[in-house]
Parts: C-alpha cells; sequence; structure tokens
C-alpha cells in the first residue's frame, strides 16, 4: 500500500519580517549607533590635537631651517623670534621670510636667549638652543633642536 505524503512548499522559514524593521530594532540599532560613536568622539578629538601639534612641530622645524638658508643666500644675519603664541623669521637686511602664529591650545617656549635663535651669513648658529611645542589638549610635547656649530634643525616627541 502507498501512503500519501505531503507536498513539499517552498515557504522558508525566516527570522525577521520581510516588509522592513520595526521601530524597536530601529531605536536599538540607533543608540547602540549613538554609544559607539559618543566614545570614539574623545579619541578622535585627543589624535587630531597630536596630529595639529606634530604638524606645527614640523613646520617650525622647516621654518628655522629656513632662516639659516636665508642667511647663507642673503649673506647676512637672520633670526627666528620666538613667542608663545607664534614666531617670525627675518633677515637683519630688513626682509620678514616667514611669520606665523598658533592655534590657541599650542605654546612655545624657548632657551635661546631673549627668545632669538640666529645664524650668521655661513649658516652657522650665532645663538643655539630649544624650543618646546606643548598643547593644552593632549600631553604631548615636541623639542625642536638647533645643533650648536652645524646649525642641524631637528624636532622629536617628548
Amino acid at each position: 500500500m502507498r501512503t500519501l505524503k505531503a507536498p513539499e512548499t517552498s515557504v522558508r522559514w525566516r527570522p525577521w519580517s520581510t516588509r522592513g524593521a520595526s521601530a524597536l530594532e530601529l531605536v536599538i540599532v540607533a543608540s547602540v549607533a549613538a554609544a559607539l560613536l559618543g566614545l570614539s568622539v574623545p579619541s578622535l578629538r585627543g589624535a587630531a590635537a597630536r596630529q595639529r601639534l606634530e604638524g606645527w612641530a614640523r613646520t617650525m622645524t622647516a621654518d628655522i631651517g629656513v632662516a639659516r638658508q636665508a642667511a647663507m643666500l642673503r649673506r647676512t644675519t637672520a633670526a627666528v623670534t620666538i613667542t608663545a603664541t607664534g614666531y617670525l623669521v627675518a633677515a637683519v637686511d630688513g626682509g620678514i621670510v616667514r611669520q606665523a602664529t598658533v592655534p590657541q591650545d599650542v605654546t612655545l617656549s624657548s632657551t635661546c636667549p631673549g627668545g632669538i635663535c640666529s645664524f650668521n651669513r655661513f649658516g652657522i648658529p650665532i645663538t643655539t638652543g630649544t624650543v618646546t611645542l606643548r598643547s593644552s589638549l593632549t600631553s604631548t610635547r615636541y623639542l625642536i633642536t638647533i645643533e650648536e656649530g652645524t646649525g642641524r634643525v631637528s624636532f622629536r616627541e617628548q
């Protein structure tokens, strides 16, 4: 005797409705996304502040090198005048080479006498020292060094 078997249907079990998400599901996903975004924003601000500080250290290092080059090119003395909020690169013969103001969260300090680091017409430093860049948003500091005798300018994180 033959037994009849029920025909198989093509209906599959689906874990959620095919019409879209419910309001409860949308609220849960939105809350998780907001929580993750809230956790990531402070770390992004800190990373951006560190990158900005490093960018200023690179820029200032290059600008001090420009002062050295200007002294040799113009065959005169060139100086970098450093204040807490910015710096000025100028040649003694009267030309301003570069001038910059750092962002409000960045402060500058220098060990050069009177905040003036200078190079003679051969590019050799007359006054040497270091410049420190600090950010009030992070604990990061960069130290720019002008080497005595050679005038080589470099920076490193402290």
